[in-house]
């Protein structure tokens, strides 16, 4: 259940931990006990979700992002699971961080729940709606990307729909889980300049890639455009010149 007022998204990731502080320090607090003095409630206010929306915009932004990047993953699970990948070894096909190389089978496996997960949701949006359902797709492959197409096209009724919330936290996790998988063959560029968002320097490329996102394990997932992001760096690159900080994006 979305928080009143909060928009869901990683944005207020640092509004929860405060909240979350502040709930376990007034259990602690014990009225009683003169040595103690009442927790001050923090003054951290969350990102409102935009109107007619359950998320706020960039929120928003990043979910139709990485539901049209799923589309891709999706192609490439497809490679995988025809064996394609099979030939160029370890660093094609083994997951980020272990020695495990996918099989043609595993990587069926998941393109076959990927689709089960889009084609779940695509039926609870008609559900909701009374639409009919959707017509017979072909391949895998080629069903996600109409699925994709479809979902794409409604997402704005999606995501202010009862459905929305858990709609985008799984379009999510399942890119963060897939882009990790399919890309682990790919060279990883750390960026120099901090994230807008968490200013962590945490900002990663993925060379042949469009796209900047934040590493940040504490939740911050900022995505950029890799045109978004060499404008902050050019910005950032002006201000060390003019001998002044950086502007906040």
């Amino acid at each position: 259940m979305t928080d009143t007022g909060a928009c869901p998204g990683p944005c207020n990731t640092g509004w929860r931990k405060a909240r979350a502080a502040y709930k376990t320090a007034l259990a602690a607090y014990d009225p009683l006990n003169s040595s103690q003095t009442r927790p001050e409630p923090f003054k951290l206010q969350p990102v409102p979700p935009a109107p007619d929306s359950g998320w706020c915009a960039d929120c928003a932004a990043k979910i139709r992002a990485q539901l049209a990047d799923l589309d891709e993953l999706a192609a490439q699970l497809a490679w995988h699971a025809d064996g394609h990948a099979t030939s160029l070894g370890s660093a094609a096909g083994r997951v980020s961080g272990s020695a495990e190389v996918m099989s043609p089978s595993e990587a069926g496996d998941e393109l076959a729940d990927l689709m089960g997960m889009l084609g779940g949701w695509e039926m609870a949006y008609r559900e909701h709606h009374h639409l009919p359902s959707p017509p017979r797709r072909g391949y895998l492959a080629l069903a996600s990307s109409q699925c994709i197409a479809w979902l794409g096209t409604h997402l704005d009724g999606i995501l202010a729909s009862p459905i929305g919330e858990d709609f985008g936290r799984e379009v999510a996790e399942w890119y963060w889980a897939n882009y990790r998988r399919v890309k682990a063959g790919q060279p990883r560029r750390k960026k120099p300049i901090r994230c807008p968002g968490c200013r962590a320097r945490t900002l990663v490329w993925q060379e042949g890639g469009n796209r900047v996102t934040c590493q940040n394990p504490d939740g911050c997932n900022r995505v950029f455009t890799l045109a978004e992001y060499e404008a902050l760096e050019a910005a950032a690159v002006a201000a060390l010149d003019e001998g002044r900080a950086a502007p906040a994006a």
